[in-house]
């Protein structure tokens, strides 16, 4: 709660004042956990939704991973993992209990990824926080690299003439199911986004009250080009909302 007191400003100035702090209360709130101290890409998550103060859509808090088992989570609406490595038990048990209580939870994947921890405690034979068993990362054929979108509510805006936007996304390399998984014999699956060769990029499960969605590529140039593109963007505010809504 904010107070301005005794002010000689001009009422409207004032009022202008107390609307804009009464905004940033209201704002939704955003944890992004990037890969580590050096970890850049994580910006362009954190600036998608918020690009600048005056001009956020959201209130995003950028912190390490220790911050899941010491700080409390249950402000947030959405939590973001950008090419986290590990989780400890702490941390995995921080998460668990934020997204069934109704948070939503994104993955996105990169080379830090510690594939066999993911498949054993986040996975957990289905029953976990990762929507799908993880095989190796793989780099797609020349020709292959482009994305197709399926009918979800995090891509609906890009239908029709909308399209055009994802026709320039590549998606040079990424992370694999497992052998023999199926993302069409899991129910509670959804695929967000294909690559060209077929394979998930980008699909989303529900988890207690809550969502759970991973990309299986991190926003960086190595692996694709989406988040170069207006179209990032907009895909980041869906994604938010889908989240938080569904």
């Amino acid at each position: 709660m904010y107070r301005i007191w005794n002010s000689t400003l001009p009422a409207a100035i004032v009022l202008a004042c107390a609307a804009s702090l009464a905004a940033d209360e209201a704002k939704p709130k955003v944890l992004v956990i990037k890969a580590d101290a050096e970890d850049e890409s994580h910006s362009f998550i954190a600036r998608a939704l918020a690009p600048s103060r005056r001009s956020a859509d959201f209130d995003v808090t950028v912190a390490d991973a220790e911050y899941l088992a010491t700080q409390p989570l249950a402000s947030f609406a959405t939590i973001f993992l950008n090419d986290v490595k590990q989780l400890t038990d702490e941390q995995h048990a921080a998460l668990k209990k934020t997204t069934s209580a109704g948070a939503g939870l994104c993955f996105l994947l990169g080379e830090k990824v510690d594939i066999e921890h993911y498949n054993k405690k986040l996975y957990a034979e289905g029953k976990g926080l990762l929507p799908l068993p993880l095989g190796k990362p793989t780099e797609m054929p020349q020709g292959r690299a482009g994305i197709s979108a399926a009918k979800h509510p995090v891509l609906k805006v890009f239908e029709g003439d909308a399209e055009a936007m994802l026709d320039i996304v590549l998606v040079n390399k990424c992370h694999t199911p497992a052998d023999g998984w199926n993302a069409e014999d899991v129910k509670s699956i959804s695929v967000i986004a294909k690559s060209k060769s077929g394979n998930p990029i980008a699909l989303s499960k529900p988890h207690g009250d809550g969502n759970t969605v991973v990309f299986m590529f991190p926003p960086d140039r190595r692996w694709a080009n989406w988040h170069f593109y207006p179209a990032w963007v907009v895909m980041m505010h869906e994604l938010q909302s889908f989240m938080t809504e569904y």
